[in-house]
């Protein structure tokens, strides 16, 4: 059982426009690649290979430009021990309730994903959510969702109506609190203790969304971490107020 609560938060909610130099190269180079769908429907679309697999040191370089979004000095020596980049394609699927995301959690310490559709519909981004108070020490980040498996995989076991329920039932115990339009070219990045999911395939019908997600694990800096550097003052600024 996953819960929000027993992950550290190091990384903060982070938005980049003009991530990429030449994002039109990077789509360029993406739709070479081959896709396949996840064999068990962890996801929906098509996913490449990871792309430390395709070719290590752009992995590298890429994670490394992500990382400068939140250590801009080039002192900062940074190392991770895990990262997992795929390009990620999906279409619509010609249903509302369908192409809805299901919220859920992440493991890694960061993670996040960059649009790479021009022109897309602005409202297929992300958002970000939060678990509302009655359900914070209730709530089962393994809750079963298996029609959404089902789903994902094309199996014969999903029943639409099924689907709705358990999509309507995982999604409801949750608010609203951060969304992240579908900009080209934008990067996004959070915490992966942050609830999210994808907002809508709408408007994809006539032509894939493709991203570029990323996980990234074992995160050694040797500054502090964003959210315990932008700490630092607080003592500082509470003991100000206090002596107004």
């Amino acid at each position: 059982m996953k819960n929000q609560s027993n992950y550290d938060k190091y990384f903060f909610n982070i938005c980049v426009d003009n991530f990429f130099k030449n994002p039109d190269k990077i789509v360029e180079f993406a739709n070479k690649l081959e896709y396949s769908p996840d064999k068990i429907g962890k996801w929906p679309g098509v996913r490449s290979d990871p792309l430390s697999y395709i070719d290590t040191d752009l992995n590298s370089y890429i994670v490394s430009k992500i990382f400068r979004v939140y250590y801009p000095s080039n002192k900062n020596q940074i190392f991770w021990d895990k990262s997992n980049l795929r390009f990620a394609k999906a279409k619509s699927y010609g249903d509302k309730i369908l192409n809805e995301g299901w919220i859920h959690l992440d493991t890694s310490a960061v993670a996040g994903l960059i649009y790479l559709t021009p022109n897309a519909n602005l409202d297929s981004g992300t958002n970000i959510y939060q678990l509302k108070n009655e359900f914070k020490d209730v709530y089962d980040d393994e809750y079963p969702c298996s029609q959404k498996h089902f789903f994902y995989s094309n199996s014969p076991e999903y029943n639409y109506e099924e689907y709705k329920k358990q999509l309507k039932e995982n999604n409801n115990k949750f608010n609203l609190v951060t969304k992240f339009n579908n900009v080209y070219n934008r990067l996004i990045s959070y915490s992966g203790n942050e609830y999210h999911a994808f907002n809508s395939f709408d408007g994809f019908e006539n032509e894939e969304r493709l991203t570029l997600l990323f996980f990234i694990d074992g995160v050694r800096v040797d500054s502090p971490k964003p959210y315990d550097y932008i700490r630092e003052l607080d003592e500082n600024i509470e003991s100000k107020i206090s002596k107004l």
